[in-house]
């Protein structure tokens, strides 16, 4: 089986404030589904290697990665906020999330930092494309719908 990556990046994105400083997040405002893209777009994405005890042991799954786009369009703050298996992925995700570039949006002339979630996918191609569809929406969903759950437990600031 051939190790098959796919990155998703979801609509679930926070807002910082524009003086906050990376480890100071008091103020965090949430943006509807989809709305990150009008602050940053994205110019680098890059997928994450298969870990090989997983590749090897036949083991797919997900891992969604919490971060903050920094006003020089980096990465930094990076979270594994739901893996599945627990914690097979997440190195590997993180580990692509930081090499992830952006550029401020022509209504981010400020540069403001917004937090987002990534989720990675990770599966084995067996040559099936419905079937694996059928896995990538499962596994998907999997670390989608929980990570969703996590971020909407966490208490409000401000």
């Amino acid at each position: 089986m051939k190790p098959n990556i796919l990155t998703m990046t979801l609509g679930f994105t926070l807002l910082a404030s524009a003086n906050m400083v990376a480890k100071e997040l008091e103020t965090v405002l949430s943006l509807p589904n989809n709305q990150e893209k009008h602050y940053w777009l994205s110019v680098k994405k890059v997928a994450p290697n298969y870990p090989s005890r997983a590749s090897s042991k036949g083991k797919m799954g997900c891992a969604t990665v919490l971060y903050i786009i920094e006003p020089d369009g980096t990465t930094s703050n990076h979270r594994v906020i739901v893996g599945y298996p627990k914690r097979l992925f997440d190195r590997s995700s993180v580990q692509a999330a930081k090499q992830f570039l952006y550029e401020p949006s022509e209504k981010n002339v400020t540069r403001e930092a917004v937090f987002t979630i990534n989720t990675f996918t990770y599966e084995l191609s067996d040559g099936h494309m419905s079937s694996n569809d059928d896995k990538r929406k499962i596994l998907s969903d999997k670390c989608t719908d929980a990570a969703n759950k996590i971020l909407a437990e966490e208490p409000e600031s401000g």
